[in-house]
C-alpha cells in the first residue's frame, strides 16, 4: 500500500470538497445580498383604528429596494358564488376609486405605503352590502412591479375578509363591532 498516494488522494478530495463548499457559500451570499435589496410589495385589508366601520386596502413596500411601475389587479376569488362575485366586484369598484389603483404607481419607496378608498360598512356603502356579506368575500390581488434594474416581480395574494374574526373586542370582530355600530347608529337616529 502506497501511503503517499493515499494521502495525496485524500488531499485532492478534501480540497475539492472545500472548493465546492466555498463556491456554494459564495453563491448563497450573493443571492442573500440581492434579496436584501429587492422590493417586496405587500397588500392587506385593514380597518381604520378610530373608525372600525371603515375598511381599506393598504399597499406597502416592506422590502429594502424601491418598487417601480407597480400595477395592482384585483378580482373576485374564483371559488365564490355568482352573487358573492357581484358583491366582491362592488367592493373592488370602491377600492379602485383612487388614481393609483387605476393608473398604477410609478415608484413606491421602501417602507412607503398607499391606501385605497374606504369602504364604509355603516355609511353610504351599507346599501352596497351588509357586514355579513362582506365577511364572506375573498379577492385575489396580483401585483406586478420592477426593481431599479428592471427585474420584473409578480406577487399573488388572497385577501380574505373572514380573517377579521381574529380581531377581538370581547367577542369576535364580526359579531361585536357591527352590532355595537348598529346600536350607536340607532341611538343617534341616523
Amino acid at each position: 500500500m502506497d501511503w503517499n498516494l493515499l494521502i495525496a488522494s485524500f488531499s485532492v478530495i478534501a480540497a475539492s470538497v472545500a472548493s465546492i463548499s466555498t463556491f456554494l457559500g459564495w453563491r448563497e451570499n450573493r443571492e442573500l445580498r440581492k434579496a436584501q435589496t429587492d422590493p417586496f410589495v405587500d397588500i392587506k385589508l385593514e380597518t381604520v383604528d378610530h373608525y372600525l366601520s371603515l375598511i381599506r386596502l393598504k399597499i406597502t413596500n416592506i422590502g429594502k429596494g424601491g418598487a417601480f411601475d407597480l400595477v395592482i389587479h384585483l378580482a373576485p376569488y374564483s371559488e365564490l358564488k355568482v352573487q358573492q362575485k357581484d358583491k366582491a366586484n362592488l367592493v373592488i369598484d370602491v377600492f379602485k376609486n383612487r388614481n393609483f389603483m387605476i393608473n398604477g404607481i410609478n415608484y413606491l419607496a421602501p417602507l412607503d405605503h398607499k391606501n385605497t378608498s374606504y369602504l364604509n360598512l355603516y355609511g353610504h356603502d351599507k346599501e352596497i352590502l351588509t357586514c355579513e356579506e362582506f365577511f364572506d368575500l375573498k379577492w385575489t390581488a396580483v401585483l406586478n412591479y420592477k426593481d431599479f434594474k428592471g427585474k420584473l416581480f409578480k406577487r399573488e395574494f388572497l385577501i380574505d375578509a373572514s380573517e377579521f374574526d381574529e380581531y377581538r373586542i370581547g367577542k369576535v370582530f364580526q359579531e361585536s363591532v357591527p352590532k355595537a355600530l348598529e346600536g350607536i347608529e340607532k341611538s343617534l337616529n341616523i
